[in-house]
């Protein structure tokens, strides 16, 4: 039997975080016709949604070229975590900060307030894997059983029985 070798894919994003290594086909993520690996589709994604967000809520004038060279020299060049950079646009939108250009990011992915409130946001994420991984142990508690034959006593130890 001639085992079939797994199927591996280039990751279709042009930023790949992996070194341009092969996505396995079980661990890839489809998006259209293209294959990621899961971590580089999220960045590929929140990187678009910060994008869109801008453009829904700041700005629709806005030179789509300048907006996405200040998200790429974030996320890429400044190694933001493009999660931290969505919750910080999402943060101006529904706190009613005030953003003038695509330069602006720079200055809410160093605002005080919107670190301090990703943080506790992150705390509580962590809380609660905590607490999921700490259920999963309780209910996975090892259960032993021991069955013993009346008379069996020391005997059985020492092999006389």
């Amino acid at each position: 039997v001639i085992m079939a070798k797994a199927k591996e894919y280039v990751c279709g994003y042009k930023h790949c975080l992996h070194a341009g290594e092969k996505v396995k086909q079980e661990e890839a993520k489809q998006s259209g016709s293209r294959y990621y690996h899961p971590d580089c589709l999220q960045q590929k994604n929140n990187m678009n949604d910060v994008k869109n967000l801008y453009y829904e809520h700041i700005s629709k004038t806005v030179v789509m070229k300048n907006l996405m060279k200040v998200i790429n020299n974030i996320v890429l060049e400044k190694h933001i975590d493009s999660e931290y950079l969505l919750f910080a646009m999402k943060y101006v939108i529904s706190n009613h900060m005030t953003l003038n250009s695509p330069y602006g990011l720079y200055y809410i992915i160093d605002n005080k307030k919107i670190k301090s409130a990703w943080e506790k946001k992150k705390a509580k994420e962590n809380e609660r894997k905590i607490v999921e991984a700490s259920k999963d142990v309780i209910n996975n508690d090892v259960k032993f059983k021991l069955t013993l034959k009346e008379n069996d006593g020391f005997d059985r130890i020492f092999g006389g029985g």
